[in-house]
């Protein structure tokens, strides 16, 4: 009978200050949808899987993480932003007397990201993410491209979600 009174007390507990998800996110028991606008892709470098990979993986991460039901008509909870930089430069170089020659490149992707909360404008906010992967300067940009691309935007991904619903 204690631990049914010490279950039941946890849970009112949690319930009181949010909805919890496994995922750690904390959600304002208010809202109930969000939307996802496409995520342009401004950069110059033209990559067709580019914006459709961090607009469908950040709408993929908030239906799995969240309690919240997707809803293109008046959400709640709005995200939109554009893919702002795409750049790839050497990480590592290797000298000798007359050369140097990179050894990895590295390829850092920058997101804008602004979160619109419909029902309390303090919570709204916006925020510049940006991520790195390196890979050998020997390898061709497009053999590696989109493993690269996959990496960086869920770890992009991943840091949205966090400063949307884990507010440590």
């Amino acid at each position: 009978m204690k631990h049914i009174l010490a279950i039941l007390f946890i849970c009112f507990s949690v319930e009181s200050c949010g909805v919890y998800s496994m995922s750690g996110a904390k959600v304002d028991p208010n809202l109930k949808t969000f939307n996802v606008q496409t995520i342009p892709n401004q950069t110059s470098n033209i990559i067709p899987e580019l914006n459709n990979t961090l607009t469908t993986k950040l709408r993929t991460k908030i239906l799995n993480g969240t309690p919240l039901n997707q809803n293109a008509t008046n959400p709640d909870l709005s995200f939109s932003g554009a893919i702002t930089g795409y750049v790839v430069t050497p990480a590592a170089v290797q000298s000798t007397q007359t050369t140097q020659t990179a050894t990895l490149s590295q390829l850092a992707i920058t997101v804008s990201i602004d979160l619109k909360d419909r029902l309390n404008d303090k919570n709204s906010w916006t925020q510049t993410f940006s991520e790195t992967d390196t890979y050998s300067a020997t390898a061709d940009i497009n053999a590696v491209q989109t493993q690269l691309i996959d990496d960086i935007i869920t770890k992009i991904v991943q840091d949205i979600f966090n400063r949307a619903f884990v507010n440590w």
